[in-house]
């Protein structure tokens, strides 16, 4: 199978995950702007053995164009949920 790329766009806002791998996932949320620029925000939430509890948040964004995006990518660390 040839993998094949496709653009960017609004419709691909929401939660994402393959029921393969329980407990991780993709949110997103991409927009564009009423002056053309175009921007995405990814959640990403995993787990790696770096962490107590296993938990792995990263977060990125960043403009696109076409079915290219340029991310700058974040970790969360040393949190406590409802703490």
């Amino acid at each position: 199978m040839n993998a094949s790329s496709i653009n960017i766009n609004d419709g691909m806002d929401g939660a994402w995950y393959d029921r393969g791998s329980t407990g991780q996932g993709f949110l997103i949320d991409v927009s564009t702007g009423s002056n053309g620029d175009k921007f995405m925000f990814v959640a990403w939430f995993t787990y790696g053995g770096d962490t107590e509890s296993g938990q792995r948040w990263l977060t990125a964004q960043g403009n696109f164009e076409g079915s290219v995006a340029e991310l700058n990518l974040y970790e969360t660390t040393s949190g406590s949920f409802d703490n």
